[in-house]
């Protein structure tokens, strides 16, 4: 038997389709196709990313593979047309299931586009210290669904994709990690108001935490009864320290006050 024969062969039927050698190796040519495709784009998509700035390299792999997953099931989808099977009463016939699956994965896709868009835009990076819903946190982790960080109370919090895009977020470390730490100081209205400003800038600039090429900004806010309220303000280098510089800015401007 020539080889023009073995592929002319009728092997089997699928649908009233009769497969024979040449069509079976068509749809195999594809599936190979196919698989060095997803190959390619998988690093094609790696790459992309990198280039981008991502570092998390266990993030980048999981949308490579899953580029690559999404070529091979249409690959597989077209070998398998291709030699008789029918694609549209396969989808009929799973229709109920899909349209429920649809339903389930509808927030997964969501969070995987949100951190697709996460990834390229670089608004929220690995390190950052966010504020999102009143919390601020430290992102650990940049996942594909989800990101975790870390809150100031050392616990973990997971949040999804979609809430990050969605959602107002401030970011204190997009464009520097300097951040604006201010209080509140309340003195009776028969203080001496001169002395108490002097005071509150020579407490502030004296601070060897704090940013020495911003000075610090002291302003009356409320001149009036019962009580006259200042606010001081300084300049720190990392935001993730507020809590501790804020008390340490509250103890500095209480004793010397009292003095």
């Amino acid at each position: 038997m020539n080889l023009n024969s073995a592929l002319d062969t009728h092997l089997f039927s699928i649908g009233g389709t009769e497969v024979t050698g040449a069509l079976l190796m068509t749809a195999a040519i594809i599936v190979i196709v196919t698989v060095v495709l997803s190959i390619l784009l998988r690093r094609w998509v790696v790459r992309v990313f990198k280039k981008q700035g991502s570092k998390d390299d266990d993030t980048i792999r999981t949308y490579g593979r899953a580029a690559q997953t999404i070529v091979i099931v249409i690959g597989v989808g077209i070998a398998l047309h291709t030699i008789g099977v029918n694609m549209t009463s396969l989808f009929a016939a799973g229709g109920i299931f899909a349209l429920g699956m649809g339903f389930a994965v509808k927030n997964i896709a969501e969070n995987l586009i949100s951190g697709v868009m996460l990834q390229v835009e670089h608004a929220i990076s690995l390190g950052d210290v966010i504020e999102i819903k009143g919390d601020m946190v430290k992102v650990t982790q940049m996942g594909a669904r989800a990101t975790t960080a870390r809150t100031l109370n050392d616990q973990d919090m997971l949040i999804p994709n979609s809430t990050l895009i969605q959602s107002i977020v401030t970011n204190f470390t997009l464009r520097d990690p300097q951040y604006r730490l201010s209080i509140q100081i309340e003195v009776p209205p028969s203080a001496d108001l001169d002395q108490v400003r002097q005071t509150l800038e020579e407490t502030a600039k004296n601070l060897e935490w704090r940013v020495l090429d911003r000075d610090p900004e002291v302003f009356l806010e409320n001149p009036g009864e019962p009580k006259v309220t200042y606010q001081v303000a300084v300049w720190i280098d990392d935001p993730w320290t507020a809590p501790e510089r804020r008390s340490d800015l509250n103890e500095a401007v209480w004793k010397s006050l009292n003095k």
